[in-house]
C-alpha cells in the first residue's frame, strides 16, 4: 500500500507540473491543427513492436518450452496491459503466471525470462544511446541515467552468466546464505533458485542470442520510428534522433514510482524532452497526450481485446507476488 500511495503522489506532482502554466485553449488549438492521418502509421508501428516482443519472448522461452504465437501473443498483450494498469509492479507477474499455466513451465523459470528481456531492453537502449551520442548531444540528465543503467546492466549480465554456467556454485552460495533457516525452507529456496536459473538457458545458444538481440533492435526501432512519425502529426521539425531522446525520456519516467496507468510520469518526461528541443510547453503537452494514447493506450486496447483468450486469475497472481 505504501508503494501505491508513493506512486500516486509522484504521478500527481508530475501531472501538476505537466499542466502548470498551460492554457487549455492552446491545447485545443494544437489538436485542431494536427494532421490525424499520421496516427495510422504510428499505431501500426507500435502494434508491430508488441508482436516483435512476443516473438522475442518466444525465442527466450524456446530452450525450455515452445509456444506458438497464436497462444503467446495474447499472453504478451494481457501482460503489457497488466504492467500498465496494476500498481506495485504486480503486473510484471502476469506474463510468467500465464505462460506457466499454459505450458506447465515452472513459474520462477518463466519469471527469469522476464528478467532476461529487461536485460535485452537495457542493452539495446544503451547501444542506441551510445550511437546517438556520436551524432548529437543528449541532455545531461539522460547521459547520467544511461551511465547508471550501464553499471546495472554489467552487474546483471555478470550475475546471469555466473549463475547459469556455475549453477552448483550459485546453489552453494544461497545455501550458505540461508543456512540458519529451517531445512524445509532451505529446500524450497534451493528449488526456487534452481528453476530461476533454468530460465537463462538461451545464453548457452549464441545463435539464439544474436536472433534475440536482433529482435530487440527491431522492437525499439519500431518504437522510435513510431515516435518519429508522430512528429508529423503536429508538424514538429525534429529529427529521427530526437524521437529516441523522447523515447528514452519516457522510459525513464515510467520506471519511477507511478500511479496505475503511468499517468503524469509519462507526460512530464515527454514534455521535458520536447522542451529541450525548444517546443512550446502547450504543444509539448498536446503531443504528450496523443503520444500517451498511442504508446500506452495500445497496451490497454490490445490487452482488453485478448483478455477473453487467456485464463487469468488476479488472486493467483497476487499470491505469487506475496510469495515472491
Amino acid at each position: 500500500m505504501k508503494k501505491l500511495i508513493i506512486g500516486i503522489l509522484v504521478s500527481s506532482i508530475f501531472i501538476y507540473l505537466s499542466f502548470n502554466g498551460v492554457k487549455f485553449d492552446k491545447i485545443l488549438t494544437g489538436f485542431n491543427n494536427a494532421n490525424y492521418i499520421y496516427l495510422i502509421p504510428t499505431l501500426v508501428l507500435f502494434i508491430l513492436a508488441s508482436f516483435l516482443r512476443s516473438l522475442r519472448w518466444g525465442a527466450v522461452l524456446s530452450p525450455m518450452v515452445k509456444i506458438s504465437q497464436r497462444r503467446l501473443f495474447p499472453i504478451v498483450c494481457v501482460g503489457q496491459m497488466g504492467i500498465t494498469l496494476i500498481p506495485m509492479r504486480i503486473g510484471e507477474l502476469i506474463k510468467p503466471y500465464l505462460v506457466s499455466n499454459e505450458s506447465k513451465l515452472p513459474f520462477n523459470s518463466a519469471l527469469a525470462t522476464i528478467l532476461l528481456e529487461r536485460v535485452f531492453d537495457i542493452f539495446t537502449l544503451l547501444g542506441i544511446s551510445f550511437l546517438i551520442i556520436f551524432i548529437s548531444v543528449l541532455p545531461e540528465g539522460l547521459i547520467k541515467t544511461r551511465n547508471s543503467a550501464l553499471i546495472i546492466l554489467v552487474v546483471l549480465i555478470f550475475f546471469i552468466t555466473l549463475s547459469y554456467f556455475k549453477k552448483e556454485a550459485t546453489l552453494r552460495f544461497f545455501k550458505l546464505l540461508f543456512n540458519k533457516l529451517p531445512q524445509r525452507i532451505q529446500a524450497k529456496i534451493e528449488n526456487l533458485v534452481h528453476s530461476f536459473v533454468d530460465g537463462f538457458k538461451i545464453i548457452s545458444s549464441p545463435k539464439m542470442l544474436v536472433y534475440t538481440l536482433l529482435l530487440s533492435c527491431l522492437i525499439w526501432g519500431c518504437a522510435g520510428l513510431g515516435t518519429f512519425t508522430l512528429f508529423f502529426f503536429y508538424n514538429f521539425q525534429l529529427s529521427f534522433v530526437s524521437a529516441f531522446v523522447i523515447l528514452f525520456s519516457t522510459v525513464i519516467g515510467v520506471s519511477l514510482p507511478t500511479a496505475p496507468g503511468m499517468l503524469g510520469n509519462f507526460h512530464f518526461s515527454c514534455i521535458a524532452a520536447l522542451l529541450f528541443f525548444n517546443i512550446p510547453k502547450s504543444d509539448a503537452l498536446s503531443f504528450s497526450l496523443i503520444y500517451y494514447f498511442m504508446a500506452i493506450g495500445r497496451h490497454i486496447l490490445l490487452g482488453l481485446i485478448f483478455l477473453p483468450f487467456v485464463n487469468l486469475s488476479f488472486r493467483d497472481v497476487k499470491r505469487q507476488y506475496n510469495v515472491g
